[in-house]
């Protein structure tokens, strides 16, 4: 399995793709729509599928980093440079820029209420859960909502600190993946089995999918990078494995069995896609990874034009906000993702250092 040089990969346009997905997915029930059409189909909404995707990436990129520059402040400096600057503006511009123009109660009195303060201190720190503003988006489909998909930070991080607490207890060794091998399979089979905990007035409302059974699935398929990433060398990539590994996966969803073949079967795709058969894309390329932009800026933008045009199609939501969306993601990349990163602490050469690592 290569490593990638040079971001001589298609990880990044995965990544857009997965965040679009998102965004796709919650124009439905954003617009009082219901499901979208992958949910029907599948029993999975595109929204799931794309933040797989982001997590089975990470998961094989973020133990390449660890075994790059195996120091544990440098690598804590790394996640938190990557995950924190883009979520605290965002966060900032949601609390204090959207949320007077849009509240019900009047600016005046939104900004006067401690309730966007703490939102803004509590999100931008990673508590993600009970993130709502004092009078905005109460009439929409999805009442006060503002920024459901920010539930999966959290699941991040923790996916974070866990290659860090493996790898201090030297398990990162490709002679003890079994180690990750077994993580993973415990952490699907509590996925199979954990019963969701009732998050009501804690989730918000457009968070429908976020759960202890939801995160343990998103952090095994992340383990399931993890294992690749320490196998690399062995497990041969065959873009002929993309469709068996989804065919596998669609014969055992709905079972005991799916979140476990989710955790090997999804990283091995999305790697197989990330790195056979160089796809170019020049005009997105050349202006950098918009796509954590996007998951961050989207459920506002997609909330404010449901508050904005009443009764607003999927289609006429996708239409809308896709572009507006976008263009934050991107601003969010040029303005505050890339600088924070270039403050990254330096590291030695490695070869197993991946350039597309974040």
């Amino acid at each position: 399995m290569p490593p990638g040089s040079a971001r001589d990969n298609n990880l990044d346009l995965l990544r857009l793709g997965a965040a679009v997905a998102v965004l796709f997915s919650h124009s439905y029930p954003l617009t009082g729509s219901g499901e979208d059409p992958l949910q029907r189909w599948s029993g999975h909404t595109a929204g799931e599928l794309g933040v797989t995707v982001f997590f089975a990436i990470s998961g094989y990129l973020i133990t390449l980093s660890w075994l790059s520059d195996p120091q544990p402040s440098r690598f804590a400096a790394r996640r938190g440079l990557r995950l924190l600057p883009g979520l605290a503006v965002a966060t900032l511009l949601t609390a204090f820029v959207l949320g007077p123009l849009v509240t019900a109660v009047g600016a005046g009195t939104y900004l006067t209420d401690p309730a966007p303060y703490l939102y803004a201190v509590r999100t931008s720190l990673l508590v993600t859960i009970a993130g709502t503003l004092p009078g905005v988006f109460v009439d929409n489909p999805f009442p006060d909502a503002v920024n459901g998909s920010l539930w999966t930070l959290p699941v991040e991080a923790l996916a974070y600190a866990m290659v860090l607490v493996a790898a201090l207890l030297g398990l990162l060794r490709t002679r003890r993946g079994w180690a990750v091998a077994g993580v993973m399979v415990v952490l699907a089979f509590l996925a199979s089995t954990a019963s969701p905990l009732d998050l009501s007035g804690l989730v918000p409302a457009g968070a429908a999918d976020a759960g202890v059974p939801s995160a343990l699935r998103l952090v095994a398929v992340f383990a399931g990078g993890m294992l690749l990433a320490l196998y690399r060398d062995q497990l041969p990539l065959s873009l002929l494995g993309v469709p068996l590994a989804f065919a596998v996966w669609w014969l055992t969803r709905s079972t005991a069995l799916e979140p476990l073949v989710t955790a090997l079967a999804m990283p091995y795709a999305v790697l197989a896609l990330g790195f056979l058969h160089r796809v170019r894309f020049p005009l997105y390329e050349r202006g950098g990874d918009a796509s954590y932009g996007i998951y961050v800026y989207a459920f506002p933008v997609q909330q404010t034009v449901a508050h904005l045009v009443t009764g607003i199609s999927p289609e006429g939501m996708l239409a809308l906000a896709l572009p507006v969306t976008f263009v934050l993601g991107r601003l969010s990349w040029r303005l505050v993702e890339r600088p924070a990163l270039r403050r990254k602490p330096s590291r030695q050469p490695s070869a197993t250092t991946v350039s597309a690592a974040p």
